[in-house]
């Protein structure tokens, strides 16, 4: 359940309501970076196929008591704090506290002085890519390398560009793919007379990518293998940090 707080004056309902359209377009935003639906109906907006992570919403009401769908799991945020046991599709629903939302006025914004010195250039080259990639990987910032690392920013949604080698007999090998890797053989065709190449690199290449096309995420193959030997074959940038 959640309440608003704040100075502003005006009607409480239309503060909630102004909350519980912002949370809305906020899980709409992380369902899509995880490749999930999300709707908006007649009173709420929800996730048809359930939330796509333990922090997200199953549903956010958008009016006190709306009907909420019959297929409905997951945590609902009560924004007016109105439902009842019988507006709740089925048995098992326990009321849980959170966070309030908070409603103030907009700070002002200060303009920035340019710092000296500062270069911005556009990444043109494989080379230029994973030298921007290794930098923001070591500095903590937007950025993950190796295959584990990577596999797991792409579960969670957070990968904006997938960055891998095009020769997928060089990436490191994992020990374990994900639990709901495709199952199978990864059929490739190719003219080396030696094969497609190790079958367990072939699968881990085909999920790096698959992934990455199920979130929405760009793809960028670096023909180079040596680039990214350092780092297992692949990395990404990512649209956020957990």
């Amino acid at each position: 359940m959640r309440t608003t707080q704040g100075s502003e004056p005006g009607n409480p309902a239309d503060l909630i309501s102004l909350c519980a359209a912002g949370e809305a377009a906020f899980q709409r935003a992380a369902h899509q970076g995880l490749g999930r639906p999300w709707v908006h109906g007649d009173g709420v907006a929800w996730a048809p196929d359930g939330p796509g992570h333990q922090f997200l919403f199953a549903a956010v009401t958008l009016v006190p008591r709306p009907a909420l769908p019959d297929v409905l799991r997951g945590r609902v945020c009560d924004s007016f704090a109105a439902l009842d046991s019988g507006d709740l599709p089925g048995p098992g629903w326990r009321p849980q506290d959170a966070d309030p939302w908070m409603v103030r006025p907009p700070l002002p914004v200060f303009p920035a002085a340019p710092t000296p010195g500062l270069r911005v250039s556009r990444v043109e080259t494989d080379a230029e890519t994973v030298q921007q990639l290794l930098d923001a990987w070591k500095s903590g910032g937007l950025g993950v390398a190796g295959p584990e690392a990577t596999l797991s920013a792409l579960q969670l949604g957070q990968v904006d560009e997938l960055i891998i080698t095009g020769s997928p007999d060089t990436l490191k090998p994992v020990q374990t793919l994900p639990a709901d890797a495709a199952p199978g053989d990864v059929q490739a065709a190719t003219s080396n007379p030696a094969g497609a190449g190790d079958e367990g690199r072939l699968k881990l290449s085909d999920e790096l990518i698959t992934r990455a096309q199920q979130t929405a995420a760009r793809i960028r193959f670096i023909e180079d293998a040596s680039l990214l030997a350092d780092v297992g074959g692949v990395g990404a940038f990512l649209r956020f940090r957990i």
